[in-house]
């Protein structure tokens, strides 16, 4: 199995970013072709806010459901909550046993 994990530093206004990312982003990533579930959590230490994890099966997988138009529009969305709200996404991909 393997996860992308995004890792969104702490906005000025938290309320108005889990609006919007809840609301609108969020849900888009259970639309990723190869998707095997998602899950999102606010952070209770460390430098980020919140984590979100999308897991697939394969590298070749994700890579896949990033190249369609869902997943394009998924990360111009990432890119514009971040310009939004002033904060950094950073993204790793994950390797591991369940």
């Amino acid at each position: 199995m393997l996860r992308l994990v995004g890792l969104w530093t702490e906005p000025a206004d938290n309320d108005a970013f889990d609006h919007d990312y809840l609301g609108t982003h969020f849900p888009r990533l259970d639309q990723l072709d190869g998707s095997q579930g998602t899950t999102t959590a606010r952070c209770i230490e460390g430098p980020y806010f919140r984590m979100t994890e999308v897991s697939f099966h394969t590298l070749d997988d994700l890579q896949r459901a990033l190249e369609t138009d869902v997943g394009r529009r998924i990360l111009e969305d990432a890119n514009g909550l971040a310009e939004k709200f002033g904060i950094r996404l950073d993204v790793l991909v994950v390797a591991g046993t369940t």
